[in-house]
């Protein structure tokens, strides 16, 4: 999770860096999250990061949006798309995208 918060911040030259590699981790975390039946919430309160773990069938797409630092919703879909992960409205169906998950 440090790498998503670290690498908003990043300067040019280091980011296109970490860009190299960035994508294998946010899979890894997306299989965590549609796999560990966890649900990352990201608030920010008085300057801290705080995330809250509970069960949820369905992840919103604004919060893996700016949890593994994607630039637009537009772009995080895209991606998901491409490794098989199924949507309901403005969400990610955990159930039924692990099992198109692993077949990508």
């Amino acid at each position: 999770m440090k790498l998503f918060i670290l690498y908003k911040s990043l300067s040019r030259l280091a980011c296109c860096l970490v860009n190299l590699f960035i994508d294998i981790y946010r899979k890894q975390m997306i299989e965590i999250l549609i796999w560990g039946l966890v649900f990352i919430y990201e608030i920010i309160r008085k300057g801290m990061l705080v995330f809250y773990l509970r069960f949820s069938p369905t992840i919103p797409i604004d919060v893996v949006t700016t949890t593994l630092a994607y630039e637009s919703n537009d772009i995080c879909r895209e991606h998901l798309r491409s490794l098989g992960i199924i949507f309901i409205d403005e969400s990610i169906d955990c159930k039924t995208s692990r099992t198109n998950f692993n077949k990508k």
